[in-house]
């Protein structure tokens, strides 16, 4: 096993601090010259290479490229190619930036659904924007909404551990570079917990904030969903949410039984593994479930950013901050 750039600074680094503390009691009981000018670069040199050891071992690799530190070695590294331009680009008229990953583009980038004629309903995409995407992280209007908003409340955010159910990559870059404590949830992708969202296991109260982009439109039960995440929701804690949402749909939520092949549902609800679409009620229905519903408004967000309704007409730019009454 290779070690990489990062994980070569991690053990630099760490050789540095343990050196710094070991050399003043070090240097306190030796007292030849040659002895105490060889203690600095001998004692860092031997921890150096016995971390470097370490690190080669793949089960503490795993570990240590699952800590905050080595994330954000991770992160820096993917976006330092890109602060040259970007930095050049911040002081252009007219460009456009992503929060997600603090760079500054020229254009957002096409979402390329019609590679992709099985998964998702053309028809869904003919009215709307889907120039939207960020070239660099990946990241969809939704996700440079809720980081403006985060980044606004990010000294309470700090405070808590998010529970991040179906972690998207943009968000995850965002929070990893500002220290956000999380756990991710999946019940099929790799994630730190295993749950299924309508009957998680935890124990109730025991989360004080939960962000879940984009599920509801997935499980078999939102309603069920939407039981367990107030069950488990602390006191005072808050969830994050949103779902795809048709303005034109004059109901909470549209289901069809009906729809079971994956062809019905792309037509029915726009995506071959959606099995629901909201409507323009969806914030009364939310509240009909016991939460107090508050609205994240994208459209009142700088427009450099792009927090519109798209790739789909149905990827809304409105998220939802629910709590207990």
């Amino acid at each position: 096993m290779k070690l990489s750039k990062g994980r070569i600074v991690f053990c630099a680094v760490l050789s540095a601090f343990v050196t710094a503390v070991l050399v003043p009691p070090l240097l306190r009981v030796v007292s030849a010259p040659v002895l105490r000018a060889a203690i600095v670069p001998g004692l860092w040199a031997a921890l150096f290479f016995a971390s470097a050891m370490v690190i080669r071992i793949p089960g503490v690799s795993r570990i240590l490229y699952k800590s905050r530190m080595m994330r954000r070695l991770q992160w820096n590294r993917k976006l330092r190619p890109y602060r040259k331009e970007s930095r050049k680009l911040k002081k252009a008229a007219g460009s456009s930036y992503c929060p997600c990953c603090r760079m500054y583009i020229q254009n957002f980038s096409g979402f390329p659904y019609p590679e992709y004629p099985e998964r998702y309903n053309p028809a869904r995409y003919q009215n709307t924007d889907t120039q939207v995407i960020c070239p660099v992280c990946g990241s969809m209007p939704r996700h440079r909404i809720l980081v403006t908003w985060m980044q606004e409340h990010l000294a309470e955010i700090r405070h808590v551990r998010v529970l991040h159910f179906a972690q998207e990559h943009a968000l995850r870059m965002w929070m990893d570079l500002h220290r956000i404590s999380y756990q991710t949830a999946d019940l099929y992708a790799d994630a730190d917990l295993k749950l299924d969202l309508e009957d998680t296991g935890l124990p109730a109260g025991s989360v004080p904030m939960i962000i879940c982009n984009h599920v509801l439109e997935h499980v078999s039960d939102y309603k069920k969903a939407l039981r367990e995440l107030s069950r488990i929701l602390a006191p005072e804690g808050r969830i994050i949410i949103s779902f795809p949402v048709d303005p034109a749909l004059d109901m909470g939520v549209l289901e069809d039984p009906s729809a079971v092949t994956a062809e019905e549902r792309m037509q029915k609800f726009g995506q071959n593994d959606h099995l629901r679409i909201f409507g323009s009620r969806a914030k009364a229905l939310l509240e009909e479930h016991g939460f107090l519903a508050e609205e994240i408004d994208g459209s009142r967000m700088r427009p450099e950013i792009k927090p519109v309704v798209g790739p789909a007409d149905y990827d809304s730019n409105v998220l939802y901050i629910l709590r207990k009454p």
